[in-house]
């Protein structure tokens, strides 16, 4: 799909200093490389309209410079060192996204703990054992010690927000001919500090027209 909207951006002429385009970040690494024509556009034609497009993507490793130790008290590389060691070295999919389940489990689990003194406190005497999908008043009392939970994890400050989502850190890449180096990292709030987003000095955006422009936002 994504091929197609740059062929049709290149016929219509939507490219160049005049746009920018800002795509999502879960493509292949190097999906706009092609070696033959596709959707009726050459691989140099397609080149030409991708060059500079913005794309967001979350991390699966915090790369804030505020981190914490992680609750557990393990890294990230030993994290994955150990993953690795236990499914054999396997490529098995979704592995990438390991850091996302760990930090989900001990999210889960802290809750779990703290709701049963919190519904021994609300007059309720009943176990986590006990509990059924039915029960409206423990499964409200377990709803809020969730939204209680903050922790530093592998992929950064977790919390969960009015919506009940967790805030990800981004990261921003730029395609920059058959390159797409990060240029930027976006960082949520967190326990220590406000939303940040922090452009690299050493791997710039660059704009049409060959300028460069750094700067750091808060």
């Amino acid at each position: 799909m994504a091929l197609q909207v740059f062929c049709e951006a290149y016929k219509a002429g939507l490219y160049g200093p005049r746009y920018q385009w800002i795509f999502q970040g879960h493509y292949n690494p190097r999906w706009w490389l092609v070696k033959k024509d596709v959707h009726g556009c050459t691989p140099e034609q397609l080149q030409t309209a991708v060059d500079g497009v913005l794309t967001f993507g979350r991390t699966y490793v915090s790369k804030s410079k505020r981190k914490s130790a992680s609750i557990s008290g393990l890294t990230a590389n030993e994290l994955f060192a150990e993953f690795r060691e236990r499914s054999n070295d396997r490529l098995l999919y979704g592995r990438h996204q390991i850091s996302v389940a760990y930090d989900c489990v001990w999210m889960l689990a802290l809750a779990l703990n703290s709701s049963v003194n919190a519904a021994r406190s609300e007059g309720i005497h009943r176990d986590l054992h006990d509990f059924t999908y039915g029960d409206q008043e423990l499964g409200q009392v377990l709803l809020e010690e969730m939204k209680k939970v903050k922790i530093w994890g592998m992929k950064g400050f977790m919390e969960f927000n009015a919506a009940h989502d967790v805030a990800d850190e981004l990261e921003m890449r730029q395609i920059q001919g058959k390159n797409r180096p990060v240029v930027a990292y976006y960082f949520p709030k967190t326990d220590v500090g406000p939303a940040e987003l922090e452009f690299l000095t050493d791997s710039p955006i660059k704009w049409k027209g060959n300028h460069y422009i750094n700067y750091y936002c808060k």
